[in-house]
């Protein structure tokens, strides 16, 4: 698995990763990385191979896995814990 990691250009720190197409050379991403740095101002893309069975592979792989909600489903959600949340605050203690 190839991937390219972003680092901060000033920094150094890792911002964030992405994986390659499984189609992509390592010569493929090396050009695409060195374009990309060519343009832009704020992060560096570094290529690197991912060993099959390593702890990375596993670790992406998890994430690759999680469920991922739609930002619809996501609003609906809160939504409905908005008007569970209103019929709650609408009830009245009864007296004993």
């Amino acid at each position: 698995m190839i991937i390219a990691v972003y680092l901060n250009k000033k920094t150094k720190e890792i911002h964030h990763f992405q994986k390659l197409p499984a189609d992509w050379t390592q010569q493929d991403a090396i050009d695409k990385a060195n374009s990309y740095n060519k343009t832009s101002n704020d992060f560096i893309a570094d290529i690197r191979i991912i060993a099959k069975n390593s702890l990375c592979d596993y670790l992406i792989s998890a994430l690759e896995q999680k469920t991922r909600y739609t930002k619809e489903t996501i609003e609906n959600a809160l939504s409905a814990i908005r008007e569970a949340e209103d019929a709650i605050n609408s009830l009245e203690v009864a007296d004993k």
